[in-house]
């Protein structure tokens, strides 16, 4: 868990928890505050023991990046197909937009 999922979870209960008061309870030796035995529980009590990274981003889960430039004629079909991929009125990202567009460029190729 994060500190942002800490707070959260301890302001549940605690309205006024904030990011300030959680780094001044992290160390009560520096300011002599530490959180009431029911907020430690709710800190404590569902903090996973080896938290390697926050699982919030979904790009970040995978392993590879790549990184192009496009030309102005490009960028303008890039523009259009995020609009028409996200409906007419919005646009979706560049990475949907992208994964979808090598997902139609992989069946087209039959490697899927």
């Amino acid at each position: 868990m994060t500190g942002r999922e800490r707070i959260k979870a301890v302001r549940r209960v605690f309205p006024r928890y904030d990011q300030p008061l959680d780094s001044k309870c992290n160390h009560p030796e520096k300011y002599g505050i530490q959180r009431t035995p029911e907020a430690e529980a709710l800190a404590q009590g569902i903090t996973p023991p080896d938290r390697v990274r926050s699982a919030r981003i979904e790009f970040r889960s995978k392993p590879n990046k790549h990184t192009f430039w496009l030309g102005e004629t490009q960028e303008a079909h890039m523009h259009m197909a995020r609009r028409l991929l996200g409906g007419g009125t919005s646009c979706v990202s560049v990475q949907a937009a992208t994964e979808r567009a090598y997902q139609l460029l992989f069946k087209e190729l039959g490697i899927i």
